[in-house]
């Protein structure tokens, strides 16, 4: 059986949520360091990002193997943060690494460019009506609030979009 464990600090309410094989021998190496058999480096991270270990709470459980699967898929399956917050130590690194040389304006139209792809309207009984060069044109043409519909349905992720077939020109 594996444990899954959180430990929260109580002055930040930053957490830390991981696995172990022995919750109870992870809580002691936690609170007490190395005289419970410390992991060291492992350890002295959480303890950086959370705090101290006297104020903090601990929280764990164990969980069987088929548990395990199913969180793990769930959370394979989830694309967004889903309101998770982000910590400061992370929000430093994500700044650091945008910083930069801003792209000039040539670089980015011939990005735009690159990303364009014509865009093909169908009726229900799949005859071509018109082509467009992006799904803003369409979007201007029917005169429609959002070309996302649009650009889902060239996807493939729904059947039509405003009475319209559409799909991307191969």
């Amino acid at each position: 059986m594996i444990g899954i464990y959180k430990i929260t600090c109580l002055i930040n309410n930053k957490t830390y949520i991981g696995q172990s094989g022995d919750i109870e021998k992870r809580f002691n190496q936690y609170k007490y360091g190395s005289e419970a058999g410390s992991n060291g480096k492992h350890d002295d991270e959480t303890k950086s990002k959370i705090g101290e270990s006297n104020k903090i709470k601990l929280k764990g459980r164990k969980l069987s193997e088929e548990h395990i699967n199913k969180i793990k898929k769930s959370l394979t399956n989830n694309k967004r943060r889903l309101g998770t917050k982000i910590t400061e130590i992370t929000r430093e690194k994500m700044k650091s690494s945008h910083k930069g040389v801003k792209k000039t304006l040539a670089h980015s139209e011939n990005i735009s460019k690159a990303k364009k792809k014509i865009i093909q309207q169908y009726n229900m009984e799949n005859e071509l009506i018109s082509e467009f060069n992006c799904a803003d044109d369409a979007m201007n043409c029917l005169n429609v609030k959002s070309s996302k519909h649009i650009r889902n349905c060239a996807l493939g992720y729904k059947k039509s979009a405003y009475g319209f077939i559409w799909r991307y020109k191969k």
